[in-house]
């Protein structure tokens, strides 16, 4: 995985990791270097129409929609999570 993470950069490419399902490998790609997460532990799927309900929430600045992409939250639209720290 460091070595991608390292092309990657050297190339100023973003990084994802897919299927992180727990605050261990997702600390761990946060060491690494990944930019980006997505996975359960950000987001569980759902149906869609909840989501887009949840979507206008946000939109309109609901403080139910705080701390998105953060491990334990519901990412928004469950797909990426906050950035990686570098």
């Amino acid at each position: 995985m460091r070595c991608f993470v390292d092309v990657a950069q050297v190339m100023g490419l973003r990084t994802v990791a897919e299927w992180v399902d727990n605050a261990d490998v997702y600390e761990r790609l946060r060491e690494l270097g990944i930019d980006y997460a997505q996975g359960f532990l950000l987001h569980r799927p759902e149906p869609l129409d909840e989501l887009l309900h949840a979507d206008a929430r946000f939109a309109m600045g609901s403080p139910a929609r705080s701390g998105i992409g953060s491990p334990g939250t519901r990412g928004h639209a469950g797909v990426v999570g906050q950035p990686a720290a570098r």
